[in-house]
């Protein structure tokens, strides 16, 4: 990540803790910058963790079920996250629910389900608990893991985005793989017999 990435960012967290609390309260122009600072990354990480197409009417619920949990106060952000690590967190948790609704109603001979139906449902399993297990990890180790994983970026790249030294990423990364391992146990392969 370029020096320029790394100012932008910043300044994105920034103007976007600006923002946040104009929006509560009502006013329509800070809710529009704010939309178009971060509802292309919503989409993008929403249609990766729904395996949606890009122009998918799913995209269009998330987006806005995310938008309402935040202008209602249901997702309410603290200071201890960076904005776009809590932001993550809000769509993750929409993603799954999402996902959750799409299982039940495939449950209930509905065939209009959340991404992709032709999913095992062991498949769908997994990927909800790895969401789930996701959304329960701490900001900084969930937004480390889904930089690396979703976005396939290095920690070198990482650290430039969240301000971090590579080292401080690789301690964080290594400490949410461990609080994540536990809660994914079953999923492990077997081994062969």
């Amino acid at each position: 990540m370029s020096a320029q990435d790394e100012e932008e960012a910043r300044t994105t967290q920034a103007r976007s803790l600006e923002l946040l609390p104009r929006v509560l309260e009502g006013d329509s122009a800070a809710f529009d910058e704010l939309f178009a600072l971060h509802d292309p990354f919503l989409r993008s990480l929403a249609r990766r963790l729904l395996h949606l197409p890009k122009r998918h009417t799913t995209l269009d619920d998330v987006s806005q079920t995310v938008w309402i949990r935040i202008v209602e106060k249901k997702a309410v952000y603290t200071e201890e996250k960076t904005f776009r690590s809590w932001f993550l967190a809000v769509t993750a948790n929409v993603c799954i629910d999402m996902r959750r609704a799409a299982a039940r109603a495939e449950g209930e001979g509905d065939v209009d389900g959340v991404g992709s139906s032709s999913l095992a449902p062991d498949r769908r399993d997994l990927e909800t608990d790895v969401h789930a297990a996701l959304a329960s990890l701490p900001g900084r180790g969930r937004e480390i893991l889904v930089l690396s994983f979703f976005e396939k970026l290095t920690f070198v790249e990482i650290a430039a985005r969240l301000g971090m030294s590579k080292s401080a990423v690789a301690r964080d990364f290594d400490e949410a793989k461990k609080l994540i391992g536990p809660r994914l146990k079953g999923w492990a392969p077997k081994p062969p017999e």
